[in-house]
């Protein structure tokens, strides 16, 4: 019987068996100790191993209310957490069920209405040896994406295509960080994360656009939608599920993620022989000798606005971007 099937199963008897909803919140850190106490019984190893695939589903999204465990949550750490360590096949798809058993007891005892892992594991396609990692967008995907996203989804591509910026990144910027000539990514996980970045040409429409709400709603998010999740309250989490639904409904590839996008800029860049230091700067990495600050140091404002300007995908993507752009502008979601 497939493990799925037995979720399947499970989750109808426990749900016809279960408790009431409790008026309390329930945090994720609160279902998984118990949870635990009541797997005592199980042969340590397996108690062990339970503890650890939920501990690392709990650093990934925070001590969250259980209720606000959500399918496209669960996608996002399908995506963005578990397939980028390059698991077999076999053990990725054993965490899936793990994370649904886990969920099936929530359900019976309140604490969720919905199992958000059930049916994660049919989704993981390919040959008993690896999982296949996340990788950059070719531009036939590029096109798919852009002709099918619609409302908030269409400004994240956008975004993600001609600046390399994270998932987070995108989702906190506000219309106080737009100016003419560059964003200023304020909110990043890391110091070198905190940087201006110039405007492709092919996004001027939208920061016209943008610029011109500025003074009645400075803090107007650049993206709508994302609600805020996770004990760091981040709305990329939520950008991130909501990416990962709609690509399903997009139909393409499952490796595909948000974050891909940022691949696929840093890729394009490196094979246009920027220098290295150049494009790490522009995409807030890291650097080992130092970490330049946001304005003086480092590379000058004008040199990155180069590197952005030679982003280019091909005249098919370059037009289906222009009338994406053209679209949002007008207000056409």
């Amino acid at each position: 019987i497939d493990p799925e099937d037995i979720d399947d199963i499970q989750a109808k008897s426990i749900r016809n068996a279960g408790d009431a909803i409790r008026d309390d919140v329930v945090t994720l850190q609160d279902a998984i100790d118990a949870y635990l106490a009541d797997s005592a019984a199980l042969r340590a190893s397996t108690v062990e191993k339970r503890k650890r695939r939920l501990l690392a589903l709990l650093d990934a999204l925070g001590d969250i209310p259980m209720s606000e465990i959500s399918h496209p949550l669960a996608n996002g750490y399908l995506d963005e957490h578990l397939k980028p360590r390059g698991l077999a096949i076999r053990t990725l798809r054993a965490e899936l069920t793990e994370l649904s058993g886990f969920a099936n007891w929530a359900l019976g005892r309140g604490m969720l209405k919905t199992n958000p892992f059930r049916g994660l594991g049919r989704s993981i396609r390919g040959r008993a040896g690896q999982t296949r990692q996340r990788r950059g967008w070719s531009a036939d995907e590029l096109i798919n994406g852009l002709r099918n996203a619609k409302g908030h989804m269409r400004l994240t591509l956008l975004l993600a295509m001609y600046t390399g910026a994270r998932s987070a990144e995108m989702a906190e910027m506000r219309l106080r960080d737009i100016h003419s000539t560059h964003g200023h990514i304020r909110d990043s996980k890391t110091e070198a994360g905190i940087r201006l970045v110039p405007w492709h040409p092919m996004l001027m429409p939208l920061v016209d656009s943008w610029l011109s709400r500025v003074a009645d709603s400075p803090d107007e998010y650049v993206i709508p939608g994302p609600k805020r999740l996770g004990a760091d309250k981040s709305r990329g989490k939520s950008l991130s599920g909501r990416f990962s639904s709609w690509k399903r409904r997009a139909g393409l590839p499952s490796e595909l993620c948000l974050h891909g996008l940022r691949h696929t800029v840093i890729t394009h860049l490196v094979e246009k022989s920027w220098p290295t230091h150049e494009v790490q700067q522009l995409v807030g990495h890291k650097r080992k000798e130092l970490v330049h600050s946001t304005y003086s140091r480092g590379v000058p404002l004008e040199r990155l606005a180069e590197l952005v300007a030679s982003i280019d995908y091909g005249n098919v993507v370059t037009e289906a971007t222009r009338e994406t752009v053209r679209e949002v502008v007008r207000g056409d979601w």
